[in-house]
């Protein structure tokens, strides 16, 4: 009897382990898939506009950006420790 219901649990703990698998294969390349058609019917490489044309319109003191860049270098020195 001890046997019949170990292996009647390994059936179950396998089934329930490929269930598992097969539906988050099946959620990966969902979402992998969607990705694709997202990025290809929705967005358009001309709306997106260049660095150096954004850089060229800002109105930004150069004191503040100076500021800016120090901030996040003090930020990045006191998370990498």
């Amino acid at each position: 009897m001890s046997d019949s219901v170990i292996s009647e649990g390994i059936n179950v703990l396998a089934f329930g382990m490929g269930t598992v698998f097969i539906f988050l294969i099946l959620l990966v390349l969902t979402t992998q898939l969607m990705t694709f058609f997202i990025n290809a019917f929705f967005f358009s490489k001309e709306g997106i506009p260049d660095l150096e044309s954004l850089e060229s319109q800002t109105n930004v003191d150069p004191d503040i950006v100076q500021a800016i860049k120090k901030g996040i270098d003090l930020h990045n020195k006191a998370t990498s420790r």
